[in-house]
């Protein structure tokens, strides 16, 4: 029966792509800014909800060509259809370059004119990719767990069907050339005795011999009885006596069924096939927990905590789009902390006084409860105007100093002006002390988001997003 595969609806890829992705893919820094830009200057709740449209200048879209000057040097063609010159003849070159037509931006008489850009649409999925390019979790290196979706393909040893893309070439030949030998030794010696029969019957009736057989090789002694029976056998064909002509024919029909054996076969049986084997294993997990900690105390105003929802909103982005297997957990704190839900976390209105060290309490609890820290790869981001009290400090630093060391990276961010609160301080000292797991930065408005994120997030070894860092921003 015939099956046809309808395709038309399927992707391409490489060199087929359409003009869309060629564009992206050539134009992709101009994207890349426009999305930054975009996102320091919207709310990151609401921002590429239904894609970002981004305008390219038409001139970025031009090719380079080869092509001849228009003020300069020699052109020697020849030009089909010619009436007017004759070779050696000499004429000047047109002035100017192109054609004289309005240009991008340029007022026209006739009130038509032409957009400077062309617009290209991407999807949320595609926006947060390149928001996040770069972007990775800090000493993201402890395993537990299996993934329940990706896995990866490991040799299994070989089996004598498959694919012939998967045939082990060098170890098919080694199986059949081992199996001619055998059975070409086996043979050798078969063909041996029977011919050694036929000698004997020949020998009696023709009072003739080889001499000194015994003392040749087997493969010399077949081919030397061989070419004796040829020689001598049908000069006493007649002298043979009817049973011992039996017995030669029957001989007759067992060598050639012996050499047809000790031929090397053109045929591949089954046995001989090597195919490599591969099984897929499911990949061990990085698994992870980030703590987003969100002061909501009174000296918290609508703008600073509209800076710190920003932060998490694009921080929740980052780790949905980033990770399979990560758990987060919020925390709200007053002078008491608790574990909320998200909805609670970005849009509940309870206020209060103040006192930090709640929030960190609150997680170590969460952390000995439910997180193993040899398994589990854990972080917290916290998030405040660092107005705390003095006697809370102290016991901030005590809980951190305890729980760092079980920690893969702290991020501190402090929503207020580049005053330094009481809590700065502190915390510096902290981060001189665990300065591979502590970061901290201010962000005073939603336009320092974005440089803070690159900050806390930046992959090893690549280089932070192509942005001014801030000059409050700790080295």
């Amino acid at each position: 029966m015939t099956k046809v595969i309808d395709r038309r609806q399927e992707r391409p890829s490489g060199r087929h792509l359409d003009n869309e992705d060629r564009v992206k893919r050539r134009q992709s820094d101009v994207i890349r800014d426009h999305i930054r830009k975009q996102v320091n200057n919207s709310s990151i709740k609401t921002f590429g909800k239904d894609g970002v449209v981004v305008p390219i200048p038409k001139r970025n879209m031009r090719l380079p060509v080869i092509h001849h000057g228009n003020k300069e040097g020699v052109d020697s063609v020849v030009r089909p259809g010619n009436k007017k010159f004759n070779t050696g003849d000499m004429f000047p070159k047109p002035k100017g370059g192109g054609g004289g037509g309005v240009g991008p931006g340029e007022a026209s008489n006739d009130g038509e004119g032409e957009d400077p850009y062309i617009y290209v649409k991407l999807s949320i999925k595609e926006v947060l990719s390149i928001l996040f390019e770069g972007a990775e979790l800090p000493n993201l290196s402890k395993e537990g767990g299996w993934s329940l979706t990706q896995t990866e393909s490991v040799p299994d040893g070989f089996a004598t069907r498959g694919p012939q893309s998967r045939m082990d070439l060098s170890r098919t030949f080694a199986n059949k050339k081992g199996e001619e030998l055998v059975r070409g030794r086996i043979a050798e010696k078969n063909i041996l005795r029977a011919l050694m029969v036929q000698y004997g019957i020949v020998k009696s009736y023709a009072n003739e011999e080889i001499p000194n057989l015994d003392i040749y090789k087997p493969v010399n002694q077949i081919s030397m009885i061989e070419g004796y029976l040829e020689r001598v056998r049908p000069t006493v064909e007649d002298k043979i006596s009817p049973v011992d002509k039996d017995l030669l024919e029957r001989y007759d029909v067992k060598l050639k069924a012996l050499n047809k054996l000790g031929s090397v076969s053109d045929k591949w049986r089954e046995e001989q096939m090597n195919f490599r084997r591969e099984i897929e294993k499911p990949v061990p997990v990085r698994q992870a927990v980030m703590f987003c900690i969100m002061d909501v105390s009174g000296s918290m105003d609508e703008q600073r905590k509209e800076i710190a929802k920003s932060f998490f909103g694009l921080l929740n982005a980052f780790l949905e789009t980033k990770y399979e297997k990560l758990d987060v957990v919020f925390i709200r704190h007053t002078t008491e902390a608790d574990e909320v839900d998200e909805d609670t976390f970005f849009y509940d209105r309870k206020s209060g006084g103040t006192l930090v060290s709640t929030s960190i309490q609150k997680m170590k609890e969460i952390i000995a409860e439910r997180y193993d820290p040899s398994i589990w790869n854990i972080y917290a981001a916290q998030a405040s105007d660092g107005d705390n009290w003095d006697n809370d400090n102290s016991r901030c630093l005590q809980l951190l100093d305890e729980e760092l060391p079980l920690i893969q990276g702290y991020f501190y961010v402090e929503v207020a002006e580049n005053s330094e609160s009481n809590l700065w301080g502190p915390y510096e000292q902290c981060m001189k002390r665990h300065a591979d797991r502590f970061f901290m930065a201010r962000a005073s408005s939603p336009a320092d988001i974005i440089p803070v994120f690159s900050h806390f997030f930046k992959k090893t070894g690549a280089p932070v997003a192509k942005m001014e860092m801030p000059a409050w921003m700790p080295n």
